[in-house]
């Protein structure tokens, strides 16, 4: 049976480990501070990998629809939807008002189907485009037409706030706007952990954890020692 230090010193190593796998994940928070580090970013040659400003976060709703805020700004469109790792990217379609409600971003269903959107790409504005070709009905000419998919969507919580366990709802703009910073386009963020000393942290943890079994193997033979002096 694991007594109440062994299975700290077991969440620790858990918790240690987990740190260490999600090291390059954006917007990832160690459970360890002792190990973390400002958040990178690096250049990236994919037109849709986009970095949110500093403290903010992508809305993005999940596969049941719950609303979840992240820093992956790995985008891409899938079945004409714009997505990253956790779900649709929500923003604003062209023509929405000043504080309406973020919703799904989507290229034009028949674009979509056809296959037509190229050259997609965001903008430091929060702005998504593509480039789709047509034909001319008039000339018969094929031409190439920019569409606008929409603005993406920043929230911002109340300095301190940890966003995947708010309970606090966040300000909610558009990249430039109402205080909010501008995106850096054509750029990828990676986690905020140290990965050398993440490790460094991860095998002190295990050094530990052997440390107090030996520790307990020994108490265990003293008290078996001590019992058969008394029988």
């Amino acid at each position: 049976m694991l007594n109440a230090a062994t299975a700290r010193a077991l969440a620790d190593i858990a918790a240690r480990a987990n740190d260490v796998l999600h090291a390059y994940d954006p917007g990832y928070i160690p459970q360890f501070g002792d190990a973390g580090v400002r958040e990178r970013v690096v250049r990236d040659d994919d037109p849709l990998a986009v970095v949110a400003p500093e403290g903010d976060y992508f809305v993005v709703a999940g596969a049941s629809g719950e609303r979840r805020y992240s820093r992956d700004g790995r985008l891409r469109f899938t079945d004409g939807r714009l997505q990253n790792s956790e779900g649709d990217v929500l923003g604003f379609p062209p023509g929405a008002q000043q504080g309406s409600f973020p919703q799904q971003l989507r290229a034009d269903p028949v674009d979509a189907a056809l296959g037509r959107p190229i050259d997609v790409r965001v903008e430091a504005d929060g702005g998504i485009t593509y480039t789709r070709t047509v034909t001319d009905p008039r000339t018969m000419q094929r031409v190439a037409q920019r569409v606008d998919v929409g603005t993406i969507a920043l929230a911002r919580f109340p300095a301190g706030t940890n966003p995947l366990r708010a309970a606090v709802a966040p300000h909610v703009g558009r990249p430039g706007t109402a205080g909010f910073g501008r995106l850096v386009p054509s750029a990828r963020a990676l986690g905020s952990l140290d990965v050398n000393l993440g490790i460094a942290k991860l095998q002190e943890a295990y050094l530990a954890f052997h440390a107090l079994q030996a520790a307990q193997r020994a108490r265990g033979e003293l008290d078996t020692g001590a019992m058969g002096l008394v029988k």
